[in-house]
């Protein structure tokens, strides 16, 4: 299942960061959208950051650029995100709609 390996609850301590890989899915129009949804989302920095693209060669590639979640405790307390794999013209159905709950002590 596409996102079967994001956690559902990430424990860090304050100053520590955690970065996980997500799927990518940019040559189907996806991308990940991050949304808040409870707690104090104020306890860490929470975001998407793209890998470069791989060089091509003299074959045509179909590899995409490496998705990774990046996230930055920043002080105790916790918070749950929704990560959602969508289509900008169609986010009312993601390929991946998961829940994120982010505890920092």
């Amino acid at each position: 299942m596409l996102g079967g390996h994001i956690p559902e609850r990430l424990e860090l301590a304050v100053g520590q960061s955690e970065r996980l890989p997500l799927p990518s899915a940019s040559g189907g129009g996806y991308a990940w959208k991050l949304d808040p949804v409870g707690g104090d989302t104020d306890v860490a920095h929470v975001d998407v950051e793209l890998g470069p693209v791989p060089t091509q060669g003299d074959q045509p590639t179909s590899t995409q650029a490496p998705v990774t979640l990046v996230v930055a405790a920043l002080r105790p307390g916790s918070a749950v995100w929704r990560l959602r794999l969508v289509r900008v013209w169609q986010p009312e159905s993601p390929l991946v709609d998961r829940p994120l709950e982010i505890a920092v002590r």
